[in-house]
């Protein structure tokens, strides 16, 4: 194997079983590979290839000759790497008990309020707003929104009749969920 910058720093990766963005299409930037590298030689590079949920997702043999940029140690492959560590807890499904006395969506909102759940509303105009509920009266909600990364992002307030559908403890909120612990 040849001695660049380039080679060596796969090299490296391979050994230390660092988590590494592979990019091939120079059209579309914002699509690449990530995942640890099984082996590497002048024709290919074999990748145990890691999903944005960090769940293994199957393995990539990526031509050597198409490789033009390697990223490492940024924030969103310590961030996949967390997700990796922890995707275990994706499949944990948080339990609330509701019962036939929950007749309305405020006593549906008083729930989540009280588990402290991480809750996905589509107002009727189609727009999303994950978060927690903070406060709730008759007739508005307060969310502390929580954003794709798992930071808070300001609060939103609107009527509860607005409210087309509530999603809670999917997939997406899950990750979104782990994510707000970590740092």
């Amino acid at each position: 194997m040849e001695h660049n910058i380039f080679y060596k720093l796969l090299d490296e990766a391979l050994s230390r079983q660092e988590l590494i963005s592979i990019y091939t299409d120079k059209e579309n930037t914002e699509e690449f590979a990530a995942g640890f590298l099984i082996s590497i030689n002048k024709e290919f590079v074999l990748l145990k290839s890691i999903s944005p949920n960090g769940k293994e997702d199957g393995i990539e043999v990526i031509n050597f000759n198409e490789i033009y940029e390697l990223s490492f140690d940024d924030f969103y492959l310590k961030q996949l790497k967390y997700l990796f560590k922890h995707s275990n807890e994706l499949i944990y499904k948080k339990e609330i008990n509701f019962c036939e006395k929950e007749t309305n969506f405020y006593e549906i909102l008083y729930k989540f309020k009280e588990n402290k759940s991480l809750i996905a509303f589509v107002l009727y105009n189609k727009i999303v707003h994950i978060g927690v509920v903070n406060d709730i009266d008759n007739e508005y909600v307060l969310l502390q929104e929580i954003n794709e990364k798992g930071k808070e992002d300001g609060f939103s307030c609107f009527k509860i009749y607005d409210i087309i559908k509530i999603y809670s403890d999917d997939e997406k909120l899950r990750k979104i969920d782990l994510l707000r612990k970590f740092e």
